[in-house]
Order: structure tokens, then sequence, then C-alpha cells
């Protein structure tokens, strides 16, 4: 059964791939891939923990061998990914960050739930805050991932989209105007690019063909 499934295209899978918004069923994909291909695909992703039903459901890593590797679902306990989160921690205090579509009754009304117009926010978590998400927001949290932080290579934090199609690979990257280190300023405030305001960050360029290349 499982080769058949995994020999079958997964239209329900990437059909939920178009779109803006957090999109779970890319790591999904990802993963799949990764276990049922000769050649297994070699990528760095942070620790990320799928959340839906107000529960974590999924816990994807990168493995020592650089590929996609799922946790057991017994490791999906608030206690143990606290730890986890927690090892290493950083000088900036940001421990996290959680990643949703906000949606409310107008919205799905409105068809926003399928054409992934619905804003995505991110939250930017520290320890007592990851606490707060893990034990006492069970029933408010909403669907999202759950993503550990890591540190940029240079003192600001940054990151880079790419809007891809068949046709075109748009790729840019904001770097924020902030230390990420300088905790004067709150932590939204240090490590927020696309998502915020244009005035926290700049627009730099991404020179060469090599990311278009890999998107």
């Amino acid at each position: 059964h499982l080769w058949q499934k995994a020999m079958a295209p997964d239209v329900e899978v990437t059909r939920h791939l178009q779109g803006d918004g957090v999109n779970r069923q890319l790591f999904e994909l990802i993963w799949r891939k990764d276990l049922l291909s000769q050649q297994s695909i070699t990528l760095r992703i942070p620790d990320t923990i799928v959340f839906k039903y107000n529960c974590p459901s999924v816990w994807y890593f990168t493995s020592v061998d650089g590929t996609i590797k799922r946790k057991h679902k017994a490791k999906l306990d608030a206690e143990y990914i606290l730890r986890e989160f927690l090892k290493r921690p950083l000088a900036c205090g940001i421990v996290a960050y959680y990643v949703q579509t906000s949606l409310d009754v107008d919205d799905a009304q409105r068809g926003l739930v399928e054409t992934g117009l619905a804003p995505t926010t991110i939250e930017y978590l520290n320890e007592e805050q990851l606490r707060e998400l893990l034990f006492n927001r069970q029933m408010n949290r909403g669907d999202g991932l759950l993503q550990k932080f890591l540190e940029p290579p240079d003192a600001r934090n940054n990151m880079i989209r790419a809007q891809w199609s068949p046709k075109v690979c748009l790729i840019e990257r904001r770097i924020n105007r902030l230390n990420l280190n300088d905790t004067h300023y709150d932590m939204y405030e240090r490590a927020v690019t696309f998502e915020g305001p244009d005035f926290h960050s700049e627009v730099t360029p991404v020179r060469g063909a090599t990311l278009a290349n890999k998107a």
C-alpha cells in the first residue's frame, strides 16, 4: 500500500502548493520525495513542527546526512519540544517563531481559505513566550508552523523570497536594519523582514543564477 500511494501522483498535496500563506504541504512533499527517490533531496531547514487542530502534528528536521526526516510521534510532546528548542540558546534571545495564516468567519465566507488571500503572521518567541505557546495557548494558537530560529551568518536578520512559475523565477532579499543582538529593541523590530513595514528592512540584490536555478 505504501508503494502504491507513493507512486501515484498526490493531487491533494500538489494542489495546496499553489497560493500564499502557511504551506505545510510543501514540507510533506519534500519529505516524501526524500524517502522514495534514489537520489535524496539535501536541504537544510530549521526544526519545523506543524500544528493542526491546535496540536503538534508532524516534526520535520534536517538529519546529519542533509536529508529531511520526521521525528517519531512520541516526541510531539510539549515538554520535549521545549527542551529541544532551548538547546544552544542565542544571544539575541529569540528561540523560535510561529507562522500562521489567520482566518475568521468572514474570511471563510469570502473564500479566502481557498484563494490563499488571508493574512499571514509571524510571531517571534523568546523562552517565556514559547512556554506560553506550548502550555497555555492550546485552544487559541490556531494551525500553523513552529520553527526554531537560526542565527543568520551576519549581525542582521535577513530573508530571501522566491516567486516561482514554470516560466520565471523572481528572487529578492530583505535585510533588517537593526543588529539582531541589540536587545534595546523589541524582538519583532530586530527580526522582521518581508512580513513587516518596509522601514524595518532594506532590499539588497541577489546576484548570480545559483539560487534561481535551485528554486
